[in-house]
């Protein structure tokens, strides 16, 4: 099944070709990785910097432990946004509302950390290099996401800027190992007149082979991309527009460009804008008010300025902040740096309500701070898998180094849950199986959470990379550094496989009039089947196939491809070999031959053979061969050098088959 064709029918008999909304024309017109592997999704990350306090933000009115901490700065009960019977929104946000009501705004309770480090510094490196409290990296978690998932970033970049990041110098969050995979921008036309007045194209001097060489070609790449860029994000803005009157803040300027780039037609999948100022030891109740006003009014204006233009089912907002505050206030009618706090996600794809329980004001950590119920990678694992769709291992492994458990937070499928219902198990594989033997049609969802691999098809690839999401990575560790062909042979209605150890699934693609008998595999292995179709796959990880016979049948089976798979999904080379039916020997050629000619012949099944070259009277003159041959096809070479021209007998014999060609040697 392949993609393209699906979504081109799927989509246009849906809207029809005057209806396509702006955002799903770049994807039928030039759709590429990028675009595919998120489903156009965008994630916007809002950092209140600072360390925003969680308590009076979200309000937990009905316990008077938190008004007996917080004498003077605690929100009134009357002035509350109530959310349920315990808690409440600040009357600030109220702008939000509207999402809490259409069930489009989570807040998630208790984010932070182990070990809770109260240096805005160093508490801020840590969220944007999403490390533990005593690891300390040069890279962010962002930064190793984009280059684990487009390698060519800097090589080959892609046409739209994979991030674009607003109003913060630091690029901590955007750097990878290689440099720094998005760019960092003020305003559009700023950005594209200092970049636009200081590109120098053309120059054809070479680099010297030194360490500087290296760096001078890498900063001449950097100028490029920059440039390339800024004429992207130039177009975009010019063509964008804005469809509501924004608040004057420098936030809402953020989100405003933001949208307008979007509205423009400017695909990039992760958003970075900053509000500062949540740092309140002092005069907290004015202060806050003023930010968590300026904070809901600017989210509130960019969702409804992406909704008026049909823009925002392809958007979530998310706030971070470096930590809390204390539960108590202090001398000066403030908060002081504290550990945990909620975290907000809002969007149409996000399951809105309450997540976590209400903040413990009577247990506290060793500081005296909240602790945490949820650890922030928590949150950017499961924006990862579970939105923005990449492979369990590359987040596991290259982006948190360590397995962190995802959470309900979207209503929408991650790759491999084929069924909605935020679990991958054997139940997804069944429904796969199911859409590869065109026994069911998936929808549009469906087909891409079916398609792992996001190469527009759904085969028994994309089957094992998700049995490997189910066995977190495990099905290949023990054949790991096994690359070996394997090979297929089709021997009078049985079905073998040799040298498979590396395999962990393949598919037959095929026709004619057969049906299948016994097959035999081993425990794990399943095989499935419909009239055009056979898949074979390892669902355990427990026994591996080396040399055995898998499935038996009758009547006339044809294979018309042949797909190999090993333990990581990839493809593998492979052997073909079909045993003939019957013996069979093609005639010698050439023939006349002077002085060599090449003899075929097939037989069924292995046996003893006696090849020899006789004359006209019956004497053997020669003898070709007299050993025992496998079952196939073979060459043989007769050589003539030393004999004179005339007509000679090959007769190939075995216990049950005699045939006899005749010969004809001109000089």
């Amino acid at each position: 099944m392949n993609r393209k064709d699906f979504i081109k029918k799927s989509v246009v008999a849906s809207l029809g070709a005057t209806l396509i909304p702006r955002w799903i024309q770049p994807l039928m017109g030039s759709s590429d990785f990028l675009r595919n592997r998120t489903d156009d999704r965008i994630l916007v990350i809002i950092n209140l910097g600072g360390g925003n306090d969680g308590l009076n933000t979200v309000v937990p009115y009905s316990n008077d432990i938190y008004y007996n901490l917080r004498p003077n700065i605690a929100i009134p009960q009357n002035n509350i946004i109530p959310l349920n019977n315990d808690l409440g929104l600040n009357p600030n946000l109220s702008p939000l509302q509207q999402f809490w009501d259409n069930e489009q705004m989570l807040i998630i309770q208790n984010v932070g950390y182990n070990q809770q480090n109260l240096s805005h510094f160093r508490s801020t490196d840590i969220w944007r290099s999403a490390t533990n409290t005593d690891t300390f990296l040069q890279t962010g978690w962002l930064g190793r996401y984009l280059e684990a998932m487009y390698p060519n970033v800097y090589s080959d970049p892609s046409e739209n800027p994979l991030a674009l990041q607003q109003g913060s110098s630091s690029t901590l969050l955007l750097t990878g190992d290689g440099g720094t995979p998005g760019v960092v921008v003020d305003d559009p036309s700023n950005f594209y007149s200092l970049v636009g007045d200081t590109y120098v194209n053309g120059l054809d001097n070479n680099p010297p082979d030194t360490f500087g060489g290296d760096e001078l070609s890498f900063i001449r790449q950097v100028d490029q991309n920059s440039f390339q860029y800024a004429e992207v994000i130039q177009n975009a803005s010019n063509n964008g527009s804005n469809s509501v009157e924004y608040p004057q803040s420098q936030l809402s300027q953020q989100l405003s460009i933001i949208a307008r780039l979007i509205s423009g037609g400017m695909y990039t999948p992760i958003f970075l804008a900053h509000q500062y100022g949540y740092d309140t030891h002092a005069d907290q109740l004015g202060n806050h008010s003023t930010l968590l006003t300026d904070l809901s009014g600017s989210i509130s204006s960019f969702l409804n300025d992406l909704n008026a233009q049909g823009l925002s089912d392809k958007v979530t907002i998310m706030t971070t902040s470096e930590f809390g505050r204390r539960p108590f206030e202090n001398g000066s009618f403030g908060t002081d740096h504290g550990a945990s706090a909620p975290l907000f996600m809002i969007g149409e794809s996000v399951n809105g309500g309450i997540m976590g329980n209400n903040p413990d004001l009577e247990l506290f950590d060793q500081n005296s701070n909240l602790t945490h119920q949820f650890d922030f990678r928590q949150i950017y694992s499961t924006v990862l898998k579970s939105y923005f769709n990449a492979p369990n291992n590359i987040v596991d492994e290259t982006v948190l180094f360590q397995q962190f458990e995802t959470l309900p937070i979207f209503n929408i499928s991650q790759l491999g849950d084929i069924n909605f219902d935020g679990d991958v198990n054997v139940v997804d594989i069944v429904m796969m199986v199911n859409f590869i033997l065109d026994n069911d049609t998936p929808t549009n969802e469906q087909f891409i959470a079916s398609d792992l691999n996001n190469d527009g098809n759904l085969d028994v690839l994309d089957i094992i990379l998700n049995v490997n999401n189910i066995l977190n990575g495990q099905l290949g560790l023990s054949n790991s550094n096994i690359n070996i062909k394997p090979n297929l042979i089709i021997d009078n209605g049985v079905c073998k496989l040799e040298n498979a150890k590396s395999l962990a699934g393949l598919q037959l693609n095929v026709s004619g009039d057969f049906k299948l008998n016994d097959y035999s595999l081993p425990n794990g292995w399943e095989l499935y089947h419909s009239e055009n179709k056979i898949l074979i796959v390892n669902r355990l990880g427990n026994e591996w196939i080396d040399r055995q016979e898998i499935f038996t049948y009758t009547g006339q089976m044809k294979i018309d491809n042949i797909i190999f798979g090993n333990s990581k999904g990839n493809k593998l080379d492979g052997n073909y070999t079909v045993v003939p039916e019957q013996f069979i020997i093609q005639p010698a050629f050439p023939n006349p031959f002077n002085p060599k000619t090449n003899i075929n012949f097939e037989i069924t099944k292995d046996q003893f053979i006696n090849i020899n070259l006789l004359n006209l009277k019956g004497q053997k003159v020669k003898s070709i061969a007299s050993k025992i041959f496998n079952s196939g096809s073979h060459n043989l070479l007769i050589d003539g050098s030393f004999l004179t021209s005339g007509i000679y007998l090959l007769k190939i014999k075995s216990d049950h088959i005699e045939r006899t060609l005749k010969l004809y040697l001109i000089k």
